[in-house]
Order: C-alpha cells, then sequence, then structure tokens
C-alpha cells in the first residue's frame, strides 16, 4: 500500500515537472529561436531538442525568491567566429508565464535584470547571509571557468576577488552590501583601486 501510494506521488511529481519544462522550453524558444541565416554580433540560440532545462538547489536564494525557480539551460552564443555553448541561468516564474535571463559572467558581466531579483532578500543572522554568499558565488561561476578567493563577510558586508588566471592577479571584486540583515546593493569593483565599475541596487 505505501509503495502503491509512493508511485502515485512520483508520477504526478515527474508529470508536473515535464509540464514546467514543457512551458519552460516553449518560453526559452520564444526568446532565443533558431535562425537559419543571422550576423553574428553576440546573438543567443536555444536549441530545445538538445538541450533541457535543469532546476538548480540552492535553498537560501530559493527563499528570498517570491513566484521564481531557479533553472540552468545550455544556450548557443554566436560571436564573430566564436560559438560557445554556455550555461546560462534562468529565472522562471510559471505563473506570470515569464523568465529572467542570466548570462554567464564573461559574457556581461553581473547581469542587473538577473541579479536586481537578489535585492532586498531578507536574512535571518550571519550564518543565513554565509550561506547565502556561498550560493551566490556558486551562481557567478556558473558557466565561467573562472576561480573565487579571499572572501571575507562581516554584519555589513560581504566581499570576494573573481581570477581568470590566478597568477595574473584578481580582475574584479564584487561586494555585496546589507543593511540590517537586508541585501541592497551589489556592486562590481575595480580589485586594485576599489572603485565601483557597476552597481545593482
Amino acid at each position: 500500500m505505501k509503495k502503491t501510494i509512493f508511485l502515485t506521488f512520483l508520477i504526478i511529481g515527474l508529470n508536473s515537472f515535464s509540464q514546467e519544462n514543457i512551458q519552460l522550453k516553449k518560453l526559452l524558444s520564444e526568446r532565443f529561436p533558431v535562425k537559419e541565416s543571422f550576423v553574428a554580433d553576440g546573438i543567443w540560440i536555444y536549441y530545445p531538442k538538445d538541450n533541457e532545462p535543469r532546476k538548480l538547489k540552492k535553498p537560501i536564494i530559493e527563499k528570498g525568491l517570491t513566484g521564481y525557480e531557479l533553472y540552468t539551460v545550455d544556450i548557443v552564443n554566436f560571436l564573430d567566429q566564436h560559438i560557445l555553448d554556455s550555461d546560462c541561468l534562468i529565472l522562471f516564474n510559471k505563473s506570470q508565464n515569464k523568465i529572467i535571463f542570466g548570462p554567464p559572467i564573461w559574457y556581461s558581466g553581473l547581469e542587473k535584470e538577473f541579479y536586481k531579483s537578489f535585492i532586498g532578500f531578507k536574512f535571518e543572522d550571519k550564518t543565513e547571509i554565509e550561506a547565502f554568499v556561498k550560493e551566490f558565488q556558486s551562481l557567478i561561476l556558473n558557466g565561467a571557468n573562472e576561480t573565487i578567493d579571499n572572501t571575507k563577510i562581516d554584519d555589513t558586508s560581504a566581499t570576494f576577488d573573481m581570477f581568470r588566471v590566478v597568477e595574473n592577479g584578481a580582475y574584479r571584486r564584487i561586494k555585496l552590501v546589507f543593511e540590517k540583515m537586508v541585501l541592497i546593493k551589489i556592486e562590481d569593483l575595480n580589485p586594485n583601486t576599489l572603485e565601483v565599475d557597476d552597481v545593482i541596487e
């Protein structure tokens, strides 16, 4: 009896996930359609037959997202003569039939529309902030052949350096700013001068 109930719930769950993937793939195909001919100027194309969206498990980030689920999916980028199969991040709102695109950091830095979704996240304590920082770093590394080091966290901020080649030194510093346990700002800094190159708030 217990086995039958378990199998029933498993089938229902798989069917629900399958429907979500169909809806998400349709949105991706509309946003990044396959084109027979085009000028390769940084265009993105999604090939649905070859690339299934994969749901990411990031408990702290998921807790802060309202109505959105976090996925990663391969989308092909055409830039001049370069053709790159890229792991991209997607925020998917099933009820609103909407997606927010997060390309790899090598393409456009911190994509404002995507990472702005994290502004306003509330945390219970410093331990939860530390867990969030780890999840955030794993997102930034998604689809990027880069390294993170020198992570420093206190009650008001978290900073870490990013490296393409460790021997060449950090090429950017990311700073997360908190106020009363709420994420209020994300800064992309020059690691040498600490000047702000970009900010999301």
